[in-house]
């Protein structure tokens, strides 16, 4: 392993510790033993695979028929969705912000298919595989999501790049990129507390000329939050970042 690291060029080990969400600061030797490091590693335990079916048993029915019971007080003329405030009611009530990053990351626990809406199958899976089936459980459940996502860079590294896919199939099959416009209303969401500089980032892409936005430069734009100060006196102009996010140093060092 390390013979690999050692052939490949600073800006190849730089990108391979960007995909590992690691800091890419240091010189060549610095960052192959961050590589090293980083392999030796066990695996982390929070699981967002597709949560297994809780046996069939008198338990577990309890527990499907307690969950149903939950998520009818939020339904509307559709019986098998809560959307709109129906949605927006339960998150409040499990101590949630229906309008900040966590909304979103309920969404990513119970692999919810749509923006805004979770369906009962989508629900009762999710919490049932969890053993969350009273509204205490579920508000706990959801408090340590949040706790985790806030103390773990690589763990919500992963939340936010599967947000760009959730909000991408939204739209019309085949699209590979969000609109500019919308993709900066989620960042003012999913990057609020994650980097210092937000809000001249976003003050920035909504007068710059690119027009849309696609996987690349989103996963980017959280390696640079992550990566570089607010200062940017960690800055370096290595060629590897997306011309978006070259021409935004550019205008804050102009500032």
């Amino acid at each position: 392993m390390e013979q690999k690291y050692q052939k490949m060029k600073v800006v190849e080990l730089k990108a391979e510790l960007r995909a590992l969400g690691c800091p890419v600061s240091g010189n060549k030797a610095q960052l192959v033993e961050r590589l090293l490091r980083h392999a030796k590693r066990p695996s982390s335990t929070f699981d967002t695979a597709t949560p297994k079916k809780p046996k069939v048993d008198n338990t577990a029915s309890q527990v499907g028929k307690n969950l149903d019971a939950i998520f009818d007080k939020y339904i509307g003329e559709e019986k098998d969705n809560m959307f709109d405030e129906g949605f927006a009611s339960f998150l409040t009530d499990h101590g949630i912000d229906p309008e900040g990053a966590m909304s979103l990351a309920f969404a990513w626990k119970c692999k919810c298919e749509r923006v805004g809406e979770c369906s009962r199958k989508e629900f009762v899976t999710a919490m049932a595989a969890l053993q969350c089936d009273t509204p205490a459980k579920i508000t706990a459940e959801l408090a340590s999501m949040k706790s985790q996502l806030g103390a773990n860079s690589s763990l919500y590294k992963q939340f936010y790049r599967w947000v760009f896919s959730f909000f991408l199939q939204q739209l019309e099959q085949g699209r590979k990129t969000l609109d500019k416009e919308q993709a900066v209303d989620v960042w003012k969401v999913v990057l609020a507390g994650h980097f210092p500089l937000l809000d001249k980032f976003v003050a920035f892409m909504e007068q710059h000329e690119e027009q849309h936005v696609n996987e690349d430069l989103w996963n980017q734009v959280y390696d640079f939050a992550c990566e570089i100060t607010p200062d940017l006196s960690n800055w370096e102009d290595d060629g590897a970042w997306p011309v978006a996010i070259d021409d935004f140093v550019a205008s804050v060092q102009q500032q």
